[in-house]
């Protein structure tokens, strides 16, 4: 079979019938994308329309019911402690931590480290800081200003005056004062073989942070004195196994 010249008028009407087809495909596959994009977000409104038609004709033929909100979870807020760095008279540092809620103030619990152990008053907007090696303490407040308010000299009703350096020298084993605690927010007491310097026995001496001044208080002793809880019944202390209760006013109330 001869093949068809492309000079012929049939090779020209095949090329124009390829061209067109072409053409027609082309265009069909534009078209049908164009359609695709299109329909889809056509389709999504018509869907949105439907559902609102629908919930809003449920809601008017069932009027007691209130259509459901989502309510955001609320995440608790995190309380990050902060904390000062407390500067002992022997040079150690010791830590105290504090949180700031809603702008009030408070100190945490003292931990009980090995070289020093304290305690928060009432309000917690004070810290007692205590040196176990040196029987030293001091006090800290909210702003984190420091006071050493160590029994720095002892004195009796004769006129005797001896420094705490002094007699811890010469005394082996000399307990000058010891686990400091908070009678009120203006009281911190603690224990002492002053003022009788009897190894066997303590007494409670009281540190009055308004006044500045330290004083023996004789009705709290004992071979082993223990202070516990700070309550409304005033401050435990369990002297040779008996508890009692010290209030603010000093008075002894035997449980």
């Amino acid at each position: 079979m001869s093949k068809t010249s492309i000079f012929s008028s049939k090779y020209e009407k095949r090329r124009k019938r390829k061209r067109f087809l072409r053409n027609l495909a082309i265009g069909s596959a534009v078209l049908l994308l164009i359609a695709f994009a299109v329909y889809k977000p056509l389709m999504h409104k018509v869907e949105q329309v439907r559902q609102r038609i629908a919930e809003e004709k449920y809601l008017k033929e069932n009027p007691s019911v209130v259509p459901t909100v989502p309510v955001a979870e609320e995440k608790p807020e995190v309380i990050v402690p902060e904390s000062y760095k407390v500067t002992l008279p022997s040079g150690r540092e010791a830590e105290v931590f504090y949180e700031l809620t809603d702008g009030s103030f408070s100190f945490l619990p003292v931990d009980d480290a090995e070289f020093w152990s304290g305690d928060v008053s009432p309000s917690k907007k004070l810290a007692v800081v205590f040196d176990r090696e040196t029987q030293e303490m001091v006090l800290v407040d909210e702003t984190g200003i420091q006071t050493d308010i160590t029994y720095r000299v002892y004195r009796n009703s004769k006129g005797y005056t001896e420094s705490k350096e002094s007699i811890m020298a010469r005394i082996d084993g000399f307990v000058w004062s010891e686990e400091p605690r908070f009678l009120s927010e203006n009281q911190v007491v603690f224990m002492s073989m002053l003022p009788w310097f009897k190894a066997a026995e303590r007494y409670m001496y009281l540190y009055d942070i308004t006044g500045k001044t330290h004083r023996s208080f004789q009705s709290i002793k004992g071979s082993e004195v223990v202070f516990g809880e700070l309550s409304d019944k005033g401050l435990m202390v369990t002297m040779d196994g008996k508890v009692s209760y010290l209030t603010p006013e000093l008075k002894v109330v035997r449980e």
